[in-house]
């Protein structure tokens, strides 16, 4: 069975490279805001889920399944955000004074 880009519909083809640019913006403004505050591991997450975008996009323009690059990269950019929110409240509880009357 041939699965080509001459069997799928064009707008299949619309959706998923949509897709694939949504995400690859999405994990490229959580690398540009992870470099920005000095978060590590959100920054990783957000170069991965850059990578698994442009692997989702390439397979959809070739005509195969995306799913697996699509579901890495969303999972890439959720856990480097959760990974960056969880990182900037701990340094906001360090950056505290202790309190004085304990």
């Amino acid at each position: 069975m041939p699965t080509g880009l001459e069997t799928r519909p064009s707008e299949v083809l619309s959706v998923a490279l949509a897709g694939a640019v949504a995400l690859g913006t999405a994990a490229a403004w959580l690398a540009a805001l992870s470099w920005r505050r000095g978060s590590v591991l959100a920054l990783l997450c957000g170069v991965v889920g850059i990578a698994s975008a442009v692997l989702a996009g390439r397979a959809a323009w070739l005509g195969r399944d995306a799913t697996d690059a699509f579901a890495g990269s969303l999972a890439a950019i959720t856990i480097g955000t959760v990974l960056l929110v969880l990182g900037q409240a701990i340094q906001r509880l360090l950056d505290q004074d202790p309190d004085k009357s304990v």
